[in-house]
């Protein structure tokens, strides 16, 4: 297989890859909200985080209330009847308080007359002390029932302030950004009837294993509209540290000219994703190449041609091959070419035992 050793690194695979904001959502029909009833905003506006951008009304929500408001009704009566009972209760002792202190009087005025009649109003004034003493604990069961009933009432109610609040649902922008709206959406669950993009763009790139030691965060990239003749700068941002997928990559080989047929193999190699932050914006939707910017030229080991002490590559130029020495250094992704090779020059990985200095080969790519 003929390779281009280069320092800027194409992520894997080489084909197209699409701009995409930096952050999105999109808000779709929620049946458990209840009815969707209005979309705030416009199309096209931009949005705080925390800005309302659509209100549902759940009439099912709004019948429990309204039943809880009813029951209300009969726990305000009982309250006002726990008032008529306590203020029943409060009269009647204030009457037996009045007539208690005047059997107290008259007691002791009889005493002190030595009047024998005073053993009489002795055991009145025990009565009616009694009588005060019962009627002062229906005062205070009076007061425990009207304590009870606004307690009651005043639970019910925040019971019932919290229904209502669900009968509305307010749907809030999670971040800043420009909301856009699909009117479809307000009656299909299948479609967003809002979405909200943030300022910036990324792009979703990946690499294969033997790229992937060549990422770093904060590395420089160039990103390429096709639609354009622009270069944006931008940086890596994230770098995914699991696999993303498994593929077959079948290696094209390099066969001398007049040769028989050549075998290909396949080897399965991963994925890694990385995301890539552009400095300017780049319109969502549109296609994109990256170009990751690298300090080095790496070559795999199979592209080596050991003679004695000295090693060399075969490079690939107008239909021949030239046998030229190389300096590398061995790496954990292959070797790093110091010397000899230079950028954009094309080499042959696993070259044939018989290629010879100026063979004229075959390529198949």
């Amino acid at each position: 297989m003929v390779r281009k050793p280069s320092n800027k690194m194409r992520p894997n695979p080489p084909a197209l890859m699409v701009a995409e904001p930096k952050e999105s959502r999109s808000f779709s029909l929620d049946l458990s909200l209840g009815t969707l009833e209005n979309i705030v905003v416009k199309n096209g506006q931009q949005v705080k985080s925390g800005d309302v951008i659509a209100t549902y009304q759940n009439a099912t929500i709004a019948d429990q209330a309204n039943e809880q408001a009813q029951s209300l009704n009969k726990l305000n009566l009982a309250i006002t009847n726990a008032k008529t009972n306590l203020d029943s209760a409060v009269q009647k002792r204030n009457q037996l308080a009045n007539q208690l202190a005047q059997a107290k009087k008259s007691v002791q005025c009889l005493q002190a007359a030595n009047d024998p009649s005073a053993i009489e109003a002795s055991a009145q004034l025990d009565a009616a002390q009694q009588a005060y003493d019962a009627q002062v604990e229906v005062v205070n069961q009076a007061q425990q029932a009207l304590d009870n009933s606004n307690l009651d009432f005043s639970d019910a109610n925040a019971q019932v302030e919290q229904t209502r609040k669900k009968v509305t649902t307010s749907v809030t922008a999670p971040f800043y950004g420009t909301v856009y709206i699909d009117e479809a959406g307000k009656s299909s669950a299948n479609t967003p009837y809002a979405t909200i993009v943030s300022p910036g763009t990324i792009v979703q790139a990946t690499v294969t294993e033997y790229d992937y030691n060549k990422l770093k965060l904060g590395q420089k990239v160039e990103i390429l509209p096709v639609n354009d003749s622009r270069k944006v700068l931008g940086s890596i941002t994230n770098i995914s540290t699991l696999p993303q997928s498994a593929a077959v990559s079948n290696q094209a080989s390099a066969a001398l000219s007049g040769a028989g047929n050549t075998a290909s193999g396949g080897t399965t190699i991963s994925n890694y994703s990385f995301t890539v932050e552009a400095q300017e914006e780049i319109h969502y939707g549109f296609s994109v190449q990256i170009s990751v910017h690298l300090s080095d030229i790496t070559i795999p080991k199979e592209a080596l041609v050991k003679k004695g002490e000295e090693t060399f590559v075969y490079t690939y130029k107008k239909g021949k091959v030239h046998l030229t020495k190389v300096t590398v250094k061995e790496q954990v992704d292959g070797y790093s070419v110091e010397k000899g090779l230079a950028v954009d020059e094309q080499y042959i990985v696993d070259p044939d035992k018989r290629l010879t200095e100026g063979k004229e080969v075959e390529v198949f790519e």
